[in-house]
């Protein structure tokens, strides 16, 4: 079977995703090793062997909607590859709006202490302290598999952090000058798209309105005898104006908003 032919044939394999070709073809590059332009002007290249066999594997785990991270144990954020796997969440380029936020309102302070509080595979924890050059950053999780994830990504970035297990701020381990925090907020009877129903459900899920683990770190906040000087989430635009007014609760009010990331700041 040549690339041409695989192609036609994945792509039609492929029709229930909404980028059937673009898959196809992202699949070819990842097994081959090589770049879409390689791919577009060898189409005769024959495939065959375990080759070809790894291929139908691979388009197999793709008809069942895996999400494409999964398969190529890779994802992009913030310009860079980020190893994924399914123990964690697969990062969005919609949470490149925390790191914007908060590299808009931190970029030009020295020595920011920063918590990365439920990090998965840890992409804005480390994303923070690579654009945030003088940053400390810790990297907190309850799933000790996507802890062992981000660890993976300090290495691959050479990046040095602490990596601490713990519920949420439960066992925080020093006082920050930043959290950011993007935790489960989808609602328990939320309609999510199939490919993420591959994803680990403890890092979607957030209750029945999707936002218990909010609550329960601005309690967390509200204990301690410091505060962080800013709190950068995520969560879905309807969801905006009841996680403010949690905020406003524990004594934060809202800074600013830019897509889903909400940053808020100490009241007064």
């Amino acid at each position: 079977m040549t690339i041409a032919e695989w192609l036609h044939a994945t792509q039609t394999r492929l029709s229930r995703s909404s980028t059937p070709l673009l898959d196809a073809e992202v699949l070819l590059c990842y097994e081959l090793g090589v770049n879409k332009a390689w791919l577009l002007s060898h189409p005769e290249t024959l495939l065959q062997g375990e080759s070809l066999q790894r291929l139908e594997g691979l388009a197999d785990r793709r008809v069942e909607h895996e999400p494409m991270a999964y398969i190529r144990g890779k994802q992009e954020f913030f310009g860079r590859d980020f190893i994924v796997n399914k123990s964690v969440l697969v990062p969005r380029p919609e949470s490149e709006a925390i790191i914007e936020l908060l590299k808009k309102h931190t970029i030009s302070v020295p020595h920011l202490r920063v918590a990365d509080v439920g990090t998965g595979s840890g992409a804005l924890g480390i994303t923070l302290a690579l654009e945030l050059a003088t940053a400390n950053v810790d990297l907190y999780d309850i799933d000790t598999d996507a802890l062992a994830t981000a660890r993976l990504n300090l290495a691959k970035h050479e990046v040095e952090a602490g990596v601490y297990a713990s519920n949420l701020l439960e066992q925080s381990h020093g006082t920050y000058d930043v959290i950011c925090a993007n935790l489960p907020y989808v609602p328990i009877d939320y309609d999510v798209n199939i490919a993420a129903t591959h994803e680990p459900a403890v890092a979607l899920y957030g209750g029945s309105d999707g936002l218990d683990l909010y609550r329960t770190m601005f309690l967390h906040l509200h204990s301690f005898t410091w505060s962080p000087q800013y709190v950068c989430t995520e969560s879905l635009v309807f969801q905006h104006d009841e996680l403010r007014s949690i905020a406003t609760e524990y004594g934060y009010e809202l800074r600013e908003t830019s897509d889903l990331a909400q940053l808020f700041t100490p009241r007064g």
